[in-house]
């Protein structure tokens, strides 16, 4: 057992051997979500004024034995107001990285998708965050565009990737992700 885990380890030590060739890792340069949020303003119409009387006693209904005691308690009307409206969000979460072949690829998906999480937690990696608004001449109301990178390193480092046709699988720290390839860089 002992001479087949060091063969292991030799054998994975070796650049060009077979096991480093199985061992499909790419290096993730940086990851970013996108968040974006369509809204409308909508006036709300105005409410007119209201009246409601309670009363208390045996049957809220004056009688001689009982009394009765009624409030009458008024709202007055109120003017509609101009609200915002969400009518679209849109979520997506991407990845920066070197597959092991070399290929230089942008990778994204929606958060709607099947298995589309972010390749990293902000609040637990040490992540240096760089967000930015992009809203300008845009239907959004919110377009930030946020990048996370390694803080000190180029890099997030390597994980394991593997491409099956336009999807990109990455195994994390966090777990399974999976990517549309979006582009190239």
């Amino acid at each position: 057992m002992k001479a087949l885990v060091l063969s292991m380890l030799l054998l994975s030590a070796l650049p060009n051997s077979a096991a480093a060739k199985d061992n499909k890792q790419a290096e993730v340069l940086e990851v970013y979500s996108l968040t974006q949020m369509a809204s409308q303003q909508r006036k709300m119409p105005d409410t007119p004024e209201t009246s409601v009387t309670t009363c208390t006693g045996i049957s809220g209904i004056y009688s001689r034995e009982y009394g009765s005691t009624c409030t009458t308690t008024k709202t007055p009307a109120a003017a509609g107001s101009v609200v915002s409206m969400p009518t679209a969000i849109n979520v997506y979460f991407g990845v920066k990285l070197i597959m092991s072949d070399g290929s230089h690829l942008l990778l994204m998906c929606e958060v709607r998708d099947k298995g589309c999480e972010p390749l990293i937690d902000k609040k637990k990696d040490p992540v240096s965050e760089s967000c930015k608004d992009m809203s300008q001449g845009t239907e959004y109301t919110l377009n930030d565009f946020c990048t996370y990178k390694a803080e000190g390193t180029t890099s997030l480092g390597m994980f394991r990737a593997e491409k099956t046709g336009s999807k990109v699988t990455i195994w994390g720290q966090h777990g399974k992700r999976v990517y549309e390839v979006g582009g190239t860089f």
